[in-house]
């Protein structure tokens, strides 16, 4: 399943039409969330379909009934999630939704026609088509969503034949940072744009004249487009820059190393939360696992404990007196180690370690009998790998 993001130009009219369409779909949840909230263990949950709704307000039958039964499916769902007993982390109990700023529509509710889509109860809508979906795709639900600048997009989803690169039998291990973004175990470096700290001037100023203005009036609006605009900038130009990087390594390599790392509980450091939101660490992962998955590459990754800075890949020793603002260190066999590269080849032979499960092995030849297990083990790519860094295979089973 891909999904394309487009911009669409509504009128004066449709726009009022697609706001009050999302006013009707957060009505039908929250209604329902009204009836289960006096539910009581024991007594059978009736809920509200669309169709008794749709009879009782008549402001319903003015947006389209796919959208309303959509957010019905969605509610059901998040029902059938709540009181699923089998499952390990449990989902809490459905809430009020106080903005809701998208809907969706099934497959017929919808139509692309040329530089236009026609909308359920919207109408020919102008769409800006920047490119180009395969003929072959069978079309699935699309989302209609508008961001908080004002602007107005719809995302179709489609499925076709997933097309996958061409093999390069390369691999790489790639260390995130603050930095630098991404060091490569090829030693090619990704900078950090820190878009955020660049536009934080312009921020400030545009977040000190909203605080000064009547809430509700004309010039918050315009002030509060003002910083929205801003911040989707900033937003945008993150995205764009992982989207390049994911790209190269997904097409210039086959298997890539990442390490598991907890982000969300290095966002709580205080002192580098910023940088960390800044860089873009979960995006980038998050577009290198479904970019790996549709070319037919393999992403592999680590225990986020494993000392991949720390530990010198030639004799396997771990300097423990390593400090964050080591950029360099020398090892007790005499090799001088460059903290971020090093810490990306380690992260690579670890994650070749894990991939081909090469616990007990001495040697190269008995790599071979992995495939014995169902693992598809390129001896070409190992090779390679341990000459290019003068690294002997033992040091596999070191780490």
């Amino acid at each position: 399943m891909t999904s394309y993001k487009f911009r669409i130009y509504p009128t004066k009219d449709q726009s009022t039409k697609i706001d009050e369409t999302f006013r009707s779909v957060k009505f039908i949840w929250n209604k329902n969330v009204e009836i289960f909230n006096s539910y009581k263990k024991g007594e059978k949950l009736n809920y509200k379909t669309v169709t008794i709704l749709r009879q009782e307000f008549e402001f319903l039958k003015n947006c389209s009934a796919g959208a309303l039964q959509q957010m019905e499916r969605n509610f059901q769902e998040a029902l059938k999630q709540f009181f699923n007993k089998k499952r390990k982390k449990k989902l809490g109990r459905p809430q009020f939704k106080k903005d809701q700023s998208s809907y969706q529509l099934p497959n017929k509710k919808y139509d692309i026609r040329v530089n236009k889509i026609w909308l359920e109860k919207i109408g020919l809508v102008d769409i800006e088509i920047d490119r180009t979906i395969p003929v072959n795709s069978k079309y699935c639900n699309c989302t209609v969503s508008k961001s908080k600048s004002g602007k107005y997009f719809v995302s179709i989803a489609f499925s076709t034949d997933e097309q996958n690169f061409e093999k390069t039998n390369k691999a790489v291990g790639i260390d995130l940072g603050l930095k630098t973004l991404v060091v490569a175990s090829n030693g090619k470096e990704f900078e950090t744009k820190k878009y955020l700290r660049k536009s934080q001037k312009r921020l400030k100023k545009l977040s000190k004249h909203l605080s000064r203005k009547v809430k509700g009036s004309n010039r918050y609006n315009k002030n509060r487009i003002k910083l929205a605009k801003t911040h989707e900038k900033v937003s945008n130009q993150r995205k764009y820059n992982n989207h390049l990087i994911s790209h190269e390594l997904t097409r210039d390599f086959d298997f890539i190393s990442i390490e598991n790392l907890n982000i969300s509980g290095l966002l709580k450091n205080r002192k580098l939360s910023k940088s960390i939101s800044d860089a873009g660490w979960s995006q980038l992962i998050s577009f290198l696992e479904y970019k790996c998955k549709n070319r037919g590459k393999t992403l592999q990754k680590i225990d986020r404990f494993f000392p991949s800075s720390k530990m010198c890949r030639f004799c396997g020793k771990i300097n423990q007196d390593l400090s964050l603002s080591d950029r360099e260190w020398q090892c007790e066999c005499g090799h001088l180690h460059d903290r971020d590269l090093s810490a990306a080849i380690n992260i690579l032979l670890e994650g070749l370690r894990i991939f081909y499960r090469l616990e007990n092995i001495q040697s190269l030849s008995d790599m071979e009998q992995k495939s014995d297990k169902g693992v598809q083990l390129d001896l070409c790519l190992v090779e390679n790998l341990c000459t290019s860094y003068e690294v002997s295979t033992n040091h596999l089973i070191k780490v």
